[in-house]
């Protein structure tokens, strides 16, 4: 295979000669490697099982004639094979995970080495800062697969231990985009020695390849100083003229020799037959399209069956939903009266389903990561997944819908209904937006559903629908229908096929309408699978490790620690289903100022656990022990005065690098330091950590914004701003980084503590450069046990003579760290438990004593840090300034979020004003009033929609970082949500009022117009409050608010309480009065009940009932003698939708810190 895509880059990879392409993060290397440039960052399906993730491949991959039985035996061993072969045995029957729960697997031991790296691999953290006994086990199952298969494999590299290196056969390194050495593995060190630079024995080979062009890594032999290669275009040279390259240029020839030639044509015929007859010799794909669906809808289920809770959750949650629309509507009357009720019924029961499916958006999306990564490797065609997706969820969503749609067809009595003059109907479009009507697949659904029930109906006239009515009208001859649809004068019902006339419905229809709404779902299934081509996206080649250098001109302007931190006996248990499990057991020690030091040990041994416990940031579990600063217990402000970087690089994405750092100084240093100071010490820390050409830049989000080393580096200085007064915590800082970058990073550790810092880091076993800079190293052992506390030494020799004493001495070309912890726990461990080695050393009874005496010492002494009782280092109100002024800040440079919002208010104004452009004034008029103002309501789905995402984001920055770090409080936060979405708000609703208010005609006075615009302001902040408090804007409450169902006619068990409690009434209520008072009624003719009186004139006859039942109605022609013509007719609401802003909004505060607290407590 070879390649020719960079500058001056030609390689060949033969089989079962792996190739190593190594550089530093810039050179993009990973774009001649793979095909699919952002493989790393493609996430596997959270809720399918590791044991499941591995067949699901092979059905795509067999030949398709072959025998059934046989085709599954194989599947099953390739399944076997797979599963043993990365240790996944005892993870089988575990869900893969997100990047967030993931080490849930890892650090509970249930995965073994292979499993974690390529479970890392999966999220995006293979090799970069990883264990190297991890790695250096994937690497030797991909060697094995290498030679038992005779497979071509590239694998790209960073911090690769020299265990890892030597597995490989050729080595290509490339610097500034330019191939600088490609050729056998075992020369490419003496190459580079031979051009003047120097690698250590126990130095990482690939770190010292990547690092010869880095002047403050590179190190030069003293007789070449004036003339080793500064550049890589000089290294180029070298190795152009060097005789590994005409070596290497033979090789280049292979393809066309006999040898390759019939190996090509060999595997041409492998593939032809392995692929199934019918397909195109062109398609890389080996499995006809039934095929492929099938093993997708397969791996749909098992990934339904991975998350049953949600889907249990999900459809009790629609089955109770039901129950409570179902008993809304309950046993409405089968004649005129129940004609509004029933239809409220129906509409509901199709909104309901059609709001449902905004949730599968999410999820649809959600699964196009690994749908682009199957598609790069052919597993099956894109079509095929969305095909099995819509298969597999048609019966899931047929059950869902079936017991929602039975529940409300029994509770309403769907058998005889009318759902007439609901909304606006076809006839009253306006012929701008009729067209819309043949294109709405719910009109469709709704005029099928109305046909099938109404067909054949006869539906009598009761109560004001019957004119007249009451005592001394009970001749039948001498009434009318009235407000009923397709009535005849005269007649006292009306057939469902009149009425459906009247309506432009047909029961002929009714067929017809269900095949367009079949063709609508193929049409939409067929949108989707076009859908599912990802454009490729440009990726920045800024480099991530650009010669960082480390600032040296600040040190007298850093903070200095005073304060001793010990922890003795420490011992950590949390609860599981097998009961009480240890994770860490008695660990034991201390970090003084101007210490560095180390926490090491194996997957699942505890490092990060250890440290969350020191840092006070473990809410479940029991805690024993002593954790003591200056030998006194730890102060309510210790999470604040005691720096944490996490190991997740959590920033708000729409701040700048500056903005982020003087936000941290302004909230976490003491109140009593002047404003000025704290931002002079920010232009300290910025200068410290050479962020000058970054510091104005966005963040943004991983993948698109500050490349990873800059964001660790923003990780740090955010804690250093702060002024850490007792240590810093720091959770595998260098993972993610090449080795220049994981230098660069560690070096600036070792100047802090040279300043006087305390530092405490977890590390995965760093290259022997890098662990020489650390003071003290904690090595602890699965379980939590310790195996080793103590100084590392002078190019770690006292470590090394520690593990020498105990017949595990260290080779002089081994790194050190790596060397421990197999020892330990590796390949070298021999069985023998370290932990009892350790708690009988000479060291471990020195430790227990100096660690008495240091806090003993310290106890006697003033405490080196004063702690001010504070929880949070600035007062609330200094605290919501602040977060306001943020999220104000954030939320106008998120300009996607604020159009789509403005753009959707816009949007939806203008359809709605127009839809119900200029209503008229009649009954029916009355009706269309009523039904635009509530489609006024259902603007906030769509908000919400996006504003989630948007808090829950939010959110999760603070209880990840902000929180635990007592930079501001709950209220704080919510405070600066809240007021940072008011002026949108504010704006989104006068953008709706004015494409809205007048195109419907509503009065133009002041007055009114003015209350319906505060009122429907009151409604973006009710909608916005309870959506942030509850996640979700509950629609059961649109069916209380009188529209669907009115209140004279909503069930007794609802109507005393529900309908008060419901801000959609006082809403409906408010704009309904404002809108239609004093508005004049002029019936249009198909609105008149026409009846001949019994005797005399009208008006004589009408008399009685005008008088009694019907004084609303209207006789506009008294003196007739036939054909008499009749037909049927606060800021209180509005004040209490502004109580209910600030009882949304309240809930905000209250519940959901409740809801914290609950948390901490736990």
């Amino acid at each position: 295979m070879a390649a020719n895509e960079a500058e001056g880059f030609t390689s060949i990879v033969r089989r079962e000669r792996p190739l190593s392409a190594i550089s530093r993060p810039s050179e993009e290397h990973q774009d001649t490697t793979m095909k699919p440039k952002k493989m790393r960052k493609m996430n596997q399906l959270v809720w399918l099982k590791i044991g499941l993730s591995c067949p699901r491949f092979k059905p795509c991959d067999s030949k398709e004639n072959r025998i059934k039985s046989r085709e599954r035996d194989l599947g099953v061993t390739w399944r076997n094979l797979t599963v043993k072969g990365i240790g996944a045995d005892a993870a089988i029957n575990e869900n893969v995970g997100s990047q967030f729960n993931i080490p849930k697997i890892i650090k509970e031991g249930r995965a073994s080495p292979p499993l974690r790296t390529i479970i890392d691999n999966a999220h995006g953290c293979v090799k970069p800062g990883e264990m190297m006994l991890t790695a250096l086990e994937y690497t030797k199952a991909v060697r094995a697969l290498t030679d038992i298969f005779g497979l071509a494999s590239i694998v790209t590299l960073y911090q690769a231990g020299n265990g890892i290196y030597n597995l490989f056969d050729k080595v290509l390194v490339l610097d500034e985009g330019k191939q600088i050495y490609y050729g056998p593995m075992k020369q490419a060190r003496p190459f580079m020695e031979d051009l003047g630079f120097i690698c250590d024995d126990s130095a990482n080979v690939a770190d010292f390849l990547t690092g010869v062009t880095v002047p403050t890594e590179r190190k030069i032999r003293d007789d070449f100083h004036d003339r080793f290669p500064r550049t890589a275009d000089e290294i180029l040279a070298a190795y152009n003229n060097h005789p590994i390259k005409l070596e290497m240029e033979k090789e280049y020839d292979y393809p066309n020799t006999a040898t390759a030639k019939q190996r090509t044509s060999d595997f041409h015929e492998s593939v032809q037959h392995e692929k199934y007859p019918k397909l195109s010799k062109k398609s890389p794909l080996t499995t006809s399209f039934t095929t492929q669906v099938k093993a997708c809808i397969i791996r749909q289920y098992q990934i339904i069956w991975g998350d049953k809770a949600t889907f249990i959750i999900k459809q009790l949650s629609t089955l109770a939903q039901a129950l409570i629309a179902g008993s809304l509507f309950y046993n409405a009357p089968n004649n005129s009266a129940g004609l509004f009720v029933k239809s409220g019924a129906i509409f509901l029961s199709l909104l309901f389903n059609a709001l449902l499916a905004m949730s599968e958006v999410t999820e649809s999306f959600s699964g196009r990561p690994v749908l682009a990564k199957h598609k790069a490797f052919a597993l099956y065609h894109p079509a095929a997944f969305c095909i099995a997706q819509i298969a597999a969820d048609i019966p899931v969503l047929l059950v869902q819908i079936s017991h929602f749609s039975l529940v409300m067809a029994v509770g309403a009595g769907f058998s005889n209904f009318d759902a007439a003059r609901y909304m606006i109907q076809k006839p009253d479009m306006h012929p701008w937006f009729v067209w819309i009507y043949w294109i709405d697949p719910l009109a469709y659904g709704f005029s099928a559903v109305l046909a099938n029930e109404f067909k054949g109906q006869v539906i009598p006239c009761v109560g004001t629908n019957l004119v007249p009515n009451g005592p001394g009208y009970t001749d039948l001859t001498y009434q009318a229908c009235a407000g009923v649809g397709g009535a005849l004068p005269g007649a006292i019902s009306v057939t469902g096929e009149q009425y459906l006339n009247s309506l432009s419905y047909s029961t002929d229809n009714i067929w017809r309408n269900f095949g367009i709404l079949w063709a609508w779902w193929a049409a939409n299934a067929g949108d989707e699978e076009s859908g599912t081509i990802q454009e490729k996206r440009p990726q920045d080649a800024h480099s991530a490790s650009e010669d960082t250098k480390v600032g040296d001109d600040n040190d007298d302007q850093l903070i200095r620690n005073t304060s001793v931190f010990t922890w003795k006996n420490l011992t950590y248990t949390v609860k599981t289903p097998s009961g009480d499990r240890v994770l860490l057991d008695n660990v034991q020690g201390w970090v003084k100022p101007g210490m560095l030091g180390a926490l090491m040990g194996s997957s699942g041994a505890g490092k990060t656990t250890l440290l969350d416990v020191l840092a006070q940031r473990k809410t479940d579990g029991t805690i024993k022990g002593s954790i003591l600063v200056d030998g006194r217990p730890l102060s309510v402000s210790f999470q604040r005065s005691a720096g944490y970087c996490e190991q997740l690089d959590v920033h708000e994405p729409f701040a700048t690098v500056r903005e982020a750092l003087e936000f941290s100084a302004l909230l976490r240093q003491s109140r009593t330091i002047p404003e000025a100071e704290k931002l002079r010490y920010v232009d300290t820390i910025i200068d410290l950590l050479e962020m000058h050409d970054i510091e104005n830049t966005l963040i943004g989000t991983a993948g698109a914004g500050l490349s990873i080393e800059q964001r660790k580096r923003l990780t740090i200085g955010v804690e250093l701003v702060s002024k850490p007064s007792i240590l810093i915590f720091l959770d595998e800082p260098t993972s993610g980084l090449d080795g220049q970058a994981a230098f660069n990073t560690v070096r600036f550790l070792r100047k802090l503590a040279d300043v006087g810092q305390a530092i405490l880091v977890t590390i995965h076993q760093p290259s022997a450069q890098l662990f020489a800079q650390f003071d003290s190293l904690l090595l602890l052992a699965k379980g939590g046990k310790t195996v080793y506390f103590g100084d590392i030494g002078e190019n770690s020799q006292t470590i090394k003579e520690y593990f020498a004493r105990y017949d595990a001495p260290c080779p002089e070309s081994s790194n050190p760290a790596e060397h421990m912890i197999d020892v330990v726990s590796g390949s070298l461990s021999k069985g023998k438990d370290w932990h009892e080695v350790w708690l009988n050393s000479p060291e471990y009874q020195y430790t227990v004593k100096e660690l008495d005496r240091i806090i003993n010492t310290a106890a006697a002494a003033p405490p080196g840090t004063a702690d001010d009782g504070f929880e949070f280092a600035m007062p609330m109100w200094q605290q919501i300034k602040l977060v306001t002024n943020r999220m104000n800040v954030s939320i106008y440079r998120n300009t996607e979020y604020i159009n789509n919002k403005l753009a959707l208010h816009i949007g939806s104004a203008l359809f709605n004003g127009f839809s119900f452009w200029m209503v008229k004034e009649s009954v029916g008029g009355l009706q269309l009033r009523l039904f635009t103002i509530f489609n006024f309501i259902f603007v906030a789905p769509g908000v919400m929609a996006q504003l989630q995402p948007l808090f829950i984001e939010r959110r999760d920055i603070y209880e990840v970082r902000e929180k635990k770090s007592k930079m501001y409080s709950w209220w704080a936060f919510a405070m600066g949500n809240v007021v940072s979405e008011l002026p949108y708000l504010c704006i989104c609703a006068v953008l709706y009022f004015v494409c809205w208010y007048y195109t419907v005609g509503f009065p133009s006075d002041s007055n009114k117009a003015g209350a319906v615009l505060f009122v429907m302001i009151c409604y973006e902040f009710i909608y916005t409050g309870i959506g942030q408090f509850r996640r979700r804007v509950r629609t059961q409450r649109v069916s209380f608010c009188g529209v669907l169902v009115p209140y004279a006619q909503i069930t007794a068990f609802w109507r005393y309480w529900m309908y008060y409690l419901n801000p959609f009434n006082y809403l409906m209520g408010s704009l309904l009065v404002f809108t239609t008072w004093d508005t004049p009624v002029r019936c249009r003719e198909s609105e008149f009940a026409i009846f001949n009186p019994a005797n005399g004139t009208c008006g004589e006859y009408l008399s009685s009932y005008l008088q009694g039942m019907g004084a609303a109605a209207n006789l506009t022609n008294p003196d007739a003698t036939s054909e008499c013509r009749t037909y049927s007719y606060g800021w209180r609401d509005a004040g209490i939708c502004a109580l209910f802003v600030f009882s949304g909004y309240a809930l905000v505060f209250f519940v959901d810190e409740v809801e914290n607290e609950e948390e901490q407590g736990s």
